[in-house]
C-alpha cells in the first residue's frame, strides 16, 4: 500500500510531458499569428481589385443618376461589380448609394469579406473591408462652340438629320441632362459659304452699321471713275450697306458677314480673317481705320447683259443713276439700288444682295438647353462651303470678345471647346469674268484681291482657303481652346482630311466616320470625353 502511494506522490511530482502539451497549444497560436500576414495580403489584394471595379462603375454609372432611380443604380452597381468578381471567393455587397443631382455626385459603398486561411484557427472565418467611391462632374465651367456644316452636301444621304440627332444627343450628355446647367454652356456656328450672325445682331459691337471699314467700298462707286477712292475716315465719304438694305423696298439684311481682311503685309498671326483682334469704330494699332469691323454681306447686282449669264437682280438703267457702259462701272454703281425693287426671279438663281446667306443663324454660349436644340433643329442643307469661315466664327464665339461676349476671360478657368464638323472641302467657283469667279463669296470677288485675284485656279483658291482654316484653328488653340474635328465620309489621307487633323488638338481630337450611322458614335464619344469626371475620394 505505502508502494502505491509512493508511486502516486512520485507521479504528482513528474513533470516529464508537459511541454508538449503547453507546445501543442502555442502552436495553434503561433500558426495563426504567422498565417495572419497571409490572410491580411488576401483581403487586401480583394480590397484593390474591388476598388478598381467599384471606381469604374460608379463613373460608368454617374450620368444615369439624371434618369434612373437610386434602387436601379444600387442593382447595376451590385450587378458591374459582381461580374468583376466572378471565379473569386470573394463576397461582395453593396451597402449604400448616396445621390446628389445639383452637384452632380454619386456616392456608392461597398462591403467585401473573404474566408481565412490561417486565423481560422483561432475563430475568426473571414475577414472583411469597407469601400467608398464617389464620382463627381467637374466644377470647371464648361463652354463648348459646335462648329457645323450647313452646306447642300448636307442633304445628301439623310447627312443633316443624322447631325441633328447626334449633336442633340451631345447637348442631353454635356448637360447631363439638365435644362439650364450652372456650368455647362454651349453654342452654335453653323456654316456654309457665310456665317449668318443674325439681323438681330446689326447693332452688336463690331457690326459696320456706318461704313467705317475700307471694306464697305468693295463693289460700289458713286461716279463713273472705277479708280476713284474713298476715305472712311470721313463721315460724309462712307459707305453704310446696311442704308443700302434699307433702300430696297423688298429686301433686309439677312445677318452673314464678310471676312476681315488678309494683310499678307502682316504676320500671319495679324491677319484679321484668321484671328479674334476685338473689333473697334476707332482706330486700333497696327490695323487702318475701320478695319476691325466686320461687314454686312451685300452681294453687287452684276451686268446681266445675256451672254456674261450673270447674276443681275436689278435692271441696269435707273431713272437719275446715270452711267456710261463699262462692265464695273454698271456694276459697282451704288445709285442703281435706291427705291428699287429686287427681281428674285432673274439672272442665273439671281436672289438679291444675300445670295448664299444660310438660313441658319449663330447661337451664342447659353446654358439654355432648349434655345440649343432649337438652333439645332433648325439647320438647313444649303449654299457652298467655308470651312475657315465656321472656325474662325467658332474661336468668336468661345472668346469675351465682340460681337459675342458671353465666353469667360482665358484665364477664368473655364475650358472652351471646338467642335468642328464638315462632310466635304472648301468650295470656290473661279470663272474668267472680269470679276474673276462666278459666285460672290465671304472675301467679295477675286477682283477685290481678298482671297487670291482674277484668273485664280479653283485649285489654288481651295489651297488658300485651307491654309487660312488651319491658321484659325491655330490661333484657337494657341488661346487655350481644345479643338475637335470630324470629317464625315471623308478620307484622313485627303487633303481635306490632313487639314482637319492639322486643326485638331491631337491624334486623338480628330474623327472620319464613314457613314451617318457612326456619327453619333462620333458625337458621343467626345461628348462622354469632356464630360470630365473624376473620382473625389
Amino acid at each position: 500500500m505505502k508502494f502505491i502511494l509512493s508511486r502516486i506522490k512520485q507521479f504528482g511530482r513528474d513533470e516529464s510531458g508537459a511541454f508538449a502539451v503547453i507546445f501543442g497549444v502555442i502552436a495553434i497560436v503561433l500558426i495563426a499569428t504567422g498565417g495572419s500576414a497571409v490572410d491580411f495580403v488576401n483581403i487586401q489584394q480583394a480590397r484593390k481589385t474591388t476598388q478598381i471595379s467599384l471606381d469604374a462603375t460608379v463613373l460608368a454609372l454617374q450620368p444615369e443618376i439624371y434618369k434612373k432611380s437610386m434602387g436601379w443604380i444600387k442593382n447595376r452597381a451590385n450587378d458591374l461589380v459582381e461580374e468583376s468578381l466572378a471565379g473569386t471567393d470573394v463576397a461582395m455587397s453593396i451597402e449604400t448609394v448616396q445621390i446628389d443631382k445639383d452637384a452632380g455626385r454619386l456616392y456608392i459603398s461597398a462591403s467585401i469579406s473573404r474566408p481565412t486561411l490561417f486565423v481560422k484557427l483561432v475563430g475568426i472565418n473571414q475577414m472583411s473591408a469597407l469601400l467608398i467611391s464617389e464620382a463627381t462632374r467637374a466644377k470647371n465651367l464648361l463652354e463648348v462652340v459646335m462648329v457645323l456644316d450647313n452646306s447642300g452636301s448636307m442633304q445628301s444621304y439623310g447627312r443633316m438629320t443624322a447631325l441633328k440627332d447626334a449633336a442633340t444627343l451631345a447637348v442631353d450628355t454635356l448637360s447631363g441632362g439638365e435644362s439650364t446647367p450652372d456650368k455647362v454652356f454651349i453654342g452654335l456656328v453653323p456654316f456654309t459659304q457665310y456665317v449668318n450672325i443674325g439681323n438681330s445682331n446689326r447693332k452688336a459691337k463690331g457690326v459696320d452699321t456706318n461704313g467705317q471699314s475700307p471694306l464697305s467700298w468693295d463693289n460700289f462707286d458713286d461716279d463713273n471713275n472705277p479708280s476713284t477712292g474713298h476715305d472712311t475716315t470721313n463721315p460724309s465719304d462712307r459707305l453704310n450697306r446696311l442704308a443700302k438694305y434699307a433702300a430696297i423696298p423688298n429686301a433686309s439684311w439677312k445677318g452673314c458677314v464678310e471676312a476681315r481682311s488678309h494683310d499678307t503685309s502682316k504676320p500671319e498671326a495679324s491677319r484679321l480673317d484668321v484671328n479674334d483682334v476685338e473689333p473697334s469704330y476707332s482706330s486700333v494699332p497696327g490695323y487702318d481705320y475701320g478695319e476691325t469691323l466686320f461687314v454686312p454681306v451685300f452681294e453687287p447686282d452684276l451686268p446681266d447683259w445675256s451672254y456674261w449669264n450673270q447674276r443681275g437682280y436689278m435692271r441696269d438703267i435707273k431713272g437719275g443713276c446715270s452711267w456710261n457702259n463699262s462692265d464695273r462701272v454698271r456694276q459697282e454703281k451704288e445709285c442703281k439700288y435706291n427705291g428699287q425693287w429686287v427681281d428674285y426671279g432673274s439672272g442665273e438663281n439671281g436672289d438679291g444682295p444675300n445670295a448664299g446667306c444660310g438660313d441658319a443663324e449663330v447661337l451664342p454660349l447659353t446654358n439654355k438647353m432648349s434655345d440649343v436644340k432649337s438652333g439645332i433643329n433648325a439647320m438647313v442643307a444649303e449654299g457652298g462651303t467655308n470651312i475657315h469661315q465656321g472656325a474662325i466664327w467658332g474661336l468668336r464665339v468661345l472668346s469675351p470678345t465682340a460681337p459675342f461676349t458671353e465666353g469667360v476671360g482665358y484665364n477664368e478657368g473655364a475650358s472652351k471647346v471646338m467642335i468642328l464638323m464638315t462632310d466635304g472641302a472648301n468650295y470656290a467657283s473661279q470663272w474668267g469674268n472680269f470679276n474673276g469667279a462666278y459666285y460672290y463669296s465671304a472675301y467679295g470677288w477675286p477682283y477685290n484681291g481678298r482671297l487670291g485675284g482674277v484668273g485664280w485656279s479653283n485649285y489654288s483658291t481651295i489651297k488658300e482657303m485651307d491654309k487660312r482654316t488651319k491658321l484659325s484653328c491655330e490661333r484657337a488653340k494657341d488661346a487655350g481652346i481644345e479643338v475637335y474635328t470630324i470629317g464625315l465620309s471623308i478620307s484622313s489621307t485627303s487633303s481635306n482630311g490632313k487639314m482637319l487633323s492639322a486643326c485638331a488638338t491631337s491624334s486623338s481630337h480628330d474623327f472620319f466616320p464613314n457613314s451617318t450611322t457612326e456619327l453619333k458614335d462620333t458625337f458621343e464619344t467626345i461628348a462622354d470625353q469632356l464630360s470630365d469626371l473624376r473620382i473625389s475620394k
